[in-house]
């Protein structure tokens, strides 16, 4: 099993306890606060399990390593793009106001 595995398997247990917690009113007490933000009061858990969820993909995504290098566009290159079949280009970036100023054209 390699890391983000079990990190993953880790956070599924708390994602487990939180929602168990949560479905016997844990967080009942925090919500009912004059003043809170939640109005229901499983918001809390959802909340919780929710941020948990994303923690998991974050840190496999960073398990996973990083992405290859984007090309390097080295300035004043033009760049060309093609909208709704008809081909726009970017000035090389001169003066604003300027013929060119990297406006589309």
């Amino acid at each position: 099993m390699n890391l983000a595995a079990r990190f993953a398997a880790i956070i599924q247990g708390l994602c487990a306890a939180v929602a168990r917690r949560g479905a016997n009113g844990a967080f009942v007490g925090e919500t009912s606060r004059p003043g809170s933000a939640f109005a229901d009061p499983h918001a809390m858990t959802v909340l919780l399990w929710s941020r948990l969820q994303r923690a998991i993909a974050r840190f496999a995504r960073l398990a996973a390593g990083a992405p290859p290098p984007r090309p390097f566009r080295g300035e004043g290159e033009d760049v060309k793009l093609e909208q709704g079949g008809e081909r726009l280009a970017v000035g090389d970036g001169g003066e604003a106001g300027e013929a060119g100023d990297g406006a589309l054209q």
